[in-house]
């Protein structure tokens, strides 16, 4: 299904070549008048399953398909398999791989909310849609809480591969950094004026707004005192994100840095899968416990460190060799597996280095 997601050029080179436009096809690359076409030969297209379970909605890349597949029976809300989205969720997240429009089809997913499909404070902050954001937030206060998580975007079938919001916005996002990220601050403000202390306090930390942290802390000199197991949590998302800068500030600031998840992994063993040095040595230096064994791969951070040093997504920019001797010399032990070690020869090395020093 190479038309799926090939750029437009590829596309019409393939399609030159004799490549088959299906009605899938044909709406990611705004050939209306094939969508037209195939409609009226079988009209049972408009219900048919593309990759990872997506309809022909899913893959509107215009109004006048979206609009024109709603006219042949579309079902709006109806979501894929792979990611049990909506064709809305979708469009606002992740990118069309298409030069000649927006990355994302907010224009699209706009007229699907004008045409009733479903809605989340997610969806309503990227797409900068005051009203809307109100209104969630004035049926519902606590969503102001939803992060791009399996908690607030459960699976249906365990086997699914999870909210698409979790691959297209990234994982643990907040409503307040969709609302940054795709410059809408008069949203981001109502999100933040409808959050509690902490949650302000970390916001800003995730867009590295120093002076607003500082005048939250000013503000409430008591907060950490009252901080809650889940939202000491949030810490973890942040390193899951790589953004050391927000780990740092909130660190220094007073937020803990030993919270874990419920199978154990804390921020700190992401720090370490990362590479972060910073990240590392910020978290450290308040004191995160460093042979901490999570339950899913019973690993510690140094163990994650070694496997993330071949394996991480980002680790061709992390620096593993520092990283290990960081831990080391906070007292990490080194994994005693029962096959020799796996990491660049570099992390080898230190290893090594430190075991001789050990045994001399």
């Amino acid at each position: 299904r190479s038309l799926d997601s090939a750029s437009r050029e590829l596309s019409e080179h393939l399609i030159s070549r004799g490549a088959t436009v299906d009605i899938h096809a044909a709406a990611r690359l705004g050939k209306i008048e094939r969508v037209r076409e195939l409609l009226a030969t079988d009209p049972q297209l408009v219900h048919a399953r593309g990759g990872d379970g997506q309809l022909p909605l899913h893959f509107a890349a215009t109004v006048g398909i979206a609009s024109l597949l709603l006219e042949h029976g579309a079902e709006i809300d109806a979501r894929d398999i792979d990611h049990e989205s909506t064709a809305a969720q979708y469009m606002v997240c992740t990118r069309q791989m298409m030069e000649w429009r927006e990355p994302h089809r907010h224009d699209v997913a706009r007229f699907l909310i004008s045409r009733d499909a479903e809605t989340d404070i997610l969806m309503a902050s990227a797409l900068g849609d005051l009203p809307l954001v109100e209104r969630i937030l004035n049926h519902d206060p606590e969503t102001v809480r939803t992060t791009a998580t399996e908690r607030y975007f459960p699976k249906r079938d365990p086997h699914a591969g999870g909210c698409i919001y979790l691959f297209g916005f990234g994982i643990t996002k907040s409503p307040h950094m969709l609302a940054h990220e795709f410059g809408h601050p008069a949203v981001f403000d109502l999100l933040m004026q409808r959050s509690p202390a902490w949650l302000r306090l970390i916001n800003a930390a995730e867009i590295g707004d120093e002076a607003r942290v500082q005048r939250i802390l000013a503000d409430h000199p008591q907060l950490f005192q009252k901080l809650s197991a889940n939202a000491a949590r949030r810490l973890i998302g942040t390193a899951i994100r790589n953004n050391a800068r927000a780990v740092e500030l909130l660190v220094a600031s007073g937020w803990p840095s030993n919270p874990a998840m419920d199978n154990n992994q804390t921020a700190l063993h992401y720090a370490a899968w990362h590479g972060n040095l910073a990240m590392v040595h910020a978290l450290l230096a308040h004191n995160a416990p460093v042979n901490v064994f999570e339950t899913e791969h019973g690993g510690s951070p140094l163990a994650w460190a070694l496997h993330g040093s071949l394996n991480s997504w980002q680790r061709e920019k992390g620096n593993y060799p520092a990283v290990t001797r960081a831990l080391l010399a906070a007292g990490a032990a080194v994994p005693k597996p029962d096959r020799p070690l796996e990491a660049t020869e570099e992390v080898l090395e230190v290893i090594r280095q430190a075991e001789s020093s050990t045994m001399n």
